[in-house]
């Protein structure tokens, strides 16, 4: 429900300000797109951009689609158009921090997350993927207050859980990580149960 409201804000918002011609273009591309056609989409993104360059949705859009073609240096490219055209656009910086971090660019993901958590975006995932990218800089107490928030919007959430329990362990807080495992498994993690195995035995 969520997901079909946000297209529809989108689509809105898009038809106020294009032709005809781009906006079936963009009708088209997010068909081919709920239909895992990513490159038909991308080229119906890309004919909407020729006709309405000034349109940011089309370049997040045509970003996302190349995620899931690999593409993920293209994807920045175009979320960088986006930011260009709205600076405030938050969503665009979750993206392109997610895609940062895909290419080891850890500490740009964490400029983009916060950029994305200071413009008022409070997800679980987001505090969860900035705590990683932290622990990938050895950041670890860092990355401990970041699982701990996405702990504190998600009480269920458990990979946060994990992983705060293998920053805690680090820190040689055996019993605070031997906890934090316990109830990640709890929750369904199971590798959770193998850090148990390994460290709280």
């Amino acid at each position: 429900m969520r997901k079909a409201m946000t297209l529809l804000i989108v689509f809105v918002s898009v038809s106020n300000c294009l032709s005809q011609t781009a906006l079936e273009y963009f009708v088209s591309a997010v068909a081919k797109k709920d239909l895992n056609n990513y490159g038909g989409a991308i080229t119906d993104y890309t004919r909407a951009i020729t006709l309405a360059p000034k349109v940011p949705q089309f370049y997040f859009f045509r970003g996302m689609a190349k995620i899931q073609l690999k593409d993920v240096r293209g994807a920045i490219e175009d979320f960088n158009v986006v930011i260009e055209l709205d600076p405030a656009d938050a969503l665009t910086y979750h993206a392109r921090g997610t895609a940062k971090y895909t290419l080891g660019d850890y500490k740009g993901a964490i400029v983009d997350y916060t950029e994305s958590i200071t413009a008022g975006i409070y997800d679980p995932e987001l505090y969860y993927s900035r705590g990683l990218a932290k622990f990938k800089l050895d950041h670890v107490r860092g990355s401990i207050l970041d699982f701990s928030k996405s702990i504190l919007l998600d009480p269920d959430f458990a990979p946060a859980y994990r992983n705060r329990g293998i920053s805690k362990f680090l820190l040689r807080d055996k019993n605070g990580a031997c906890m934090d495992w316990s109830k990640a498994g709890e929750l369904g993690d199971e590798e959770a149960y193998d850090f148990i195995k390994e460290s709280c035995q």
